[in-house]
């Protein structure tokens, strides 16, 4: 048996069948659910709201979380 390495991927030899098998499977279930033509997610549906909100940067943040916008104090749209 070999070893295997950490942080190595190691695909079966036949992946893409796999692949092409289960988009197959997906795009048919999807298809018979929504037989209008209206397609809405396969999985987990959400309601969404439109709002409005933001964030304040605090002031004298440790070094290590002091990075990219969080470097300097501030609010900023989200």
């Amino acid at each position: 048996m070999p070893v295997l390495q950490l942080a190595t991927e190691y695909p079966p030899n036949n992946e893409a069948a796999y692949t092409e098998d289960l988009t197959a499977r997906l795009k048919a279930k999807i298809i018979e659910d929504n037989p209008t033509g209206i397609m809405r997610r396969d999985a987990h549906p959400e309601m969404h709201g439109v709002v409005k909100a933001e964030f304040t940067v605090a002031t004298e943040l440790p070094p290590e979380l002091a990075v990219g916008i969080f470097s300097q104090p501030g609010t900023y749209k989200a």
